[in-house]
């Protein structure tokens, strides 16, 4: 566990808050206000934060910024919506931290993006933002696109060609999945060739209780668009926190000879439409685990086209 005489530590949960979350930000914004004026405050913000910083306005209830949150999830509301109906239930959105620290006027503000489009007022809903443009400075040091360019060195690296990116990919999986599949199929390089996507496509669940995420169904519906594909094929999708909604993995790995049985495909089929997608990831043994990865910038995925005469390759796939 993290110790340190020089840094408070609070654990907290997310995506839905709990009582340890208000606790936490209580200790949070006592803090702030004890910063003497004269001094620098350096302010360090991940996505993640608009769960974990909650101070409930009043007459705001903990369970209903719980359920309003859970319902949002629940049908794949795009993040933007989702912090902007936080704002209106939360003190510390939209400036409210800025606010907490008006004493001091030297201040600025570091954040990781989880936001397409890297907005700080819609990162952990801007509790620095307080105008626009905000009074203190907002530095972005790392965003999909990081991951992404990372993806594409790796491609680099070991000879593959990768003729496009499809940056800040929202919206359905379904479109997502059909798009990367049919870049890979059309595309007249000469294989290996990838094509990649990062962004936060989501999926709405409402309805169904399977257990799955968004990542694991952009991974199963992209290789079930590529299944009668007359060539060796590979898919990748990794959310890179580490845990694709509740299904607590972190993406999944497919290959062409995966889907080759008929029985196969109607199964992946079935659970896409029950949204059960981590139990047939489980089946296939396609799921990968990493655990909580410590950041998180969004979601990444590759679709690799391998020559006729190379197998498919999963162990190099699996070198991202």
């Amino acid at each position: 566990k993290f110790k340190s005489k020089f840094v408070a530590l609070y654990p907290c949960d997310h995506p839905l808050p709990t009582q340890r979350n208000i606790d936490a930000t209580r200790e949070l914004i006592e803090h702030a206000r004890s910063i003497p004026d004269d001094h620098r405050v350096i302010v360090l913000i991940s996505g993640g934060a608009s769960a974990m910083l909650c101070a409930p306005k009043p007459r705001v209830t903990l369970g209903e910024i719980r359920q309003t949150t859970q319902d949002m999830l629940k049908r794949g509301a795009p993040i933007e919506e989702i912090n902007s109906v936080r704002s209106q239930l939360d003190t510390l959105k939209h400036g409210g931290l800025a606010h907490e620290l008006r004493q001091v006027d030297d201040r600025f503000v570091f954040l990781l993006s989880d936001v397409i489009g890297d907005d700080p007022s819609v990162i952990a809903s801007g509790p620095m933002h307080d105008a626009h443009p905000p009074t203190t400075p907002h530095v972005i040091i790392a965003s999909n696109d990081t991951a992404l360019d990372a993806l594409a060195a790796w491609c680099a690296r070991n000879e593959i060609s990768s003729p496009h990116i499809t940056r800040r990919v929202v919206g359905e999986v379904s479109d997502a999945a059909r798009m990367l599949a049919v870049q890979l199929t059309a595309s007249e390089e000469s294989p290996p060739v990838a094509f990649m996507l990062g962004g936060e496509p989501t999926v709405n669940a409402s309805g169904t209780h399977g257990i799955g995420g968004p990542v694991l169904q952009l991974g199963l519906t992209t290789a079930l668009n590529l299944a009668d594909s007359p060539f060796d094929w590979s898919v990748l999708t990794l959310t890179t926190d580490g845990m694709d909604g509740p299904s607590q993995a972190a993406g999944t790995i497919l290959t062409a000879s995966m889907l080759a049985a008929p029985d196969t495909r109607q199964a992946i089929r079935e659970s896409l439409e029950r949204n059960d997608t981590r139990t047939m990831c489980d089946t296939l043994g396609t799921t990968i685990i990493t655990g909580p990865t410590g950041t998180n910038v969004n979601d990444v995925a590759i679709a690799i086209r391998w020559p006729d005469t190379t197998a498919s390759t999963p162990d190099a796939a699996s070198n991202t």
